[in-house]
């Protein structure tokens, strides 16, 4: 199996991109630090020009996230896009970037929801992760770590929508 990930070299996305070498799948990345920043058309078009079983849309972007997944639900059959919990979260009691994150975010819900073709997909949102893409404050050490989230992905079907609570957050 061929499988494409956006913002691999951290995060959840590099937790994802290990564990499915791990388990012998031809990965290919796609991050900035690689030379692919999906805010650019030209680099959308050059991933979308590839093959893949299943493609990752885990980089945020402002625009080119959601750019990308609209693509990328005209040509492929199986997608997980990585959203986040902050969507079913209070707009007011954030700072103005975390909002703006918050609406893209949102937007690609809305995408998803609103989707009509046969592409199994699951969008996954989980609460703050501990990842070097952060939008301010302390709280990240708090968040949870990336290999848990990327273990509830892989055990999830590619269907649906996955919430992934923090665990000491259920309490």
């Amino acid at each position: 199996m061929k499988i494409g990930i956006t913002g691999h070299t951290s995060g959840i996305g590099l937790s994802l991109f290990t564990k499915y070498k791990d388990l012998d799948f031809n990965v290919v990345g796609f991050s900035r630090s690689s030379g692919h920043d999906i805010g650019s058309k030209e680099v959308r078009d050059k991933i979308l020009n590839q093959s893949f079983d299943l493609f990752i849309n885990n980089a945020y972007h402002e625009t080119g996230q959601n750019a990308l997944l609209q693509e990328l639900l005209k040509q492929y059959k199986h997608i997980i896009h990585i959203s986040s919990n902050i969507v079913n979260m209070p707009v007011e009691q954030f700072p103005a970037e975390v909002r703006r994150y918050r609406e893209v975010k949102l937007e690609g819900n809305q995408i998803i929801d609103s989707y009509k073709g046969d592409a199994n997909i699951l969008n996954v949102l989980p609460d703050l992760v501990r990842t070097n893409f952060f939008l301010g404050g302390d709280m990240l050490q708090y968040g949870m770590d990336p290999n848990y989230v990327a273990d509830l992905i892989l055990d999830a079907p590619v269907n649906g929508e996955l919430i992934i609570s923090h665990p000491n957050w259920l309490k």
